[in-house]
């Protein structure tokens, strides 16, 4: 699953992932904000962040939400 709170970005990633021959299943999209992630605690096996945390505002609270969603 990719998540990002720009529309347009999510776009432009599906339109990557399912362009790329690589991608056999590509991932379903969310538009979210970091700092409150829409799923339930103790729900999510793992989570990749990059270039991410030091575009948002409030760092310690996306990091405090990827905690609580974390299995």
């Amino acid at each position: 699953m990719g998540i990002d709170i720009s529309y347009k970005a999510l776009v432009t990633a599906c339109k990557y992932a399912n362009s790329d021959p690589l991608i056999k299943h590509p991932p379903n999209w969310i538009q979210a904000n970091a700092t409150q992630l829409p799923f339930q605690s103790n729900s999510i096996d793992l989570i990749v962040s990059r270039d991410v945390i030091e575009h948002i505002d409030r760092p310690e609270q996306a990091l405090a939400e990827c905690t609580r969603v974390l299995k």
